[in-house]
């Protein structure tokens, strides 16, 4: 991630939209700490697509017992590499993409890196917005097409006023979304919805196992 610019500097314009974006962060405008980067991992991780691709292979029959090491184990190995990127943005005021250059090359990080982190965030950005239309239509009747086109209007507007509001609507949402993601949990496990047997892990069968793997370091590495 690229740094965060100094609210005590003036980044943005006078409109408030964002003027860095791919260009250096100076030293002056780099501020923050690494818990800083708790709320966007959380609150980020957090949305509709990451949600539908959690129960994936469980709807495949996998077991759960496995499915949730599976997810533990993937989480850990793609955060691994991205807490690299992560200590390197203070230090260089780069973003990922521009950063890749230096392990990729120029060339392979046009060809390579953008090109696939282009697909990635247009897929994503798309099942995103499909998801929440999806989701307004169930909870307010709004058409689906229109609750598409909001939730893509709002992630625009927001990507355009840049870093700044990205951290504090992710930090204004993280109590919330623990106070939602524990209803769910809780709802989930003493509800009485889960089927007999569930805890019982089973024999590993390695090819759902390694595809939660995949995904989930995928997720993350993306």
């Amino acid at each position: 991630m690229a740094p965060v610019a100094s609210p005590t500097h003036d980044s943005a314009s006078p409109a408030g939209i964002e003027q860095h974006s791919i260009d250096w962060v100076p030293l002056s405008e780099r501020h923050g700490k690494p818990s800083s980067v708790g709320a966007i991992w959380f609150v980020g991780s957090l949305n509709l697509t990451g949600l539908a691709t959690g129960v994936v292979t469980l709807s495949m029959g996998a077991s759960l017992v496995w499915t949730v090491v599976a997810t533990v184990l993937g989480s850990l190995f793609g955060t691994f590499f991205m807490a690299f990127h992560s200590a390197q943005g203070p230090q260089l005021g780069l973003p990922q993409l521009v950063q890749s250059r230096a392990q990729f090359g120029y060339l392979g990080a046009a060809v390579t890196v953008w090109v696939f982190a282009l697909v990635n965030y247009v897929a994503f950005n798309t099942s995103d917005a499909l998801l929440s239309g999806q989701a307004m239509n169930l909870l307010t009747g709004v058409p689906n097409g229109i609750g598409y086109l909001l939730a893509a209007a709002v992630a625009t507007v927001i990507a355009l006023f840049g870093y700044q509001w990205i951290h504090r609507l992710n930090r204004w949402l993280t109590w919330p979304f623990v106070v939602v993601t524990a209803a769910v949990t809780l709802s989930a496990l003493f509800g009485g919805g889960l089927p007999d047997g569930v805890w019982d892990a089973g024999p590993l069968d390695l090819a759902p196992f390694m595809l939660v793997f995949v995904f989930v370091a995928g997720f993350q590495l993306g």
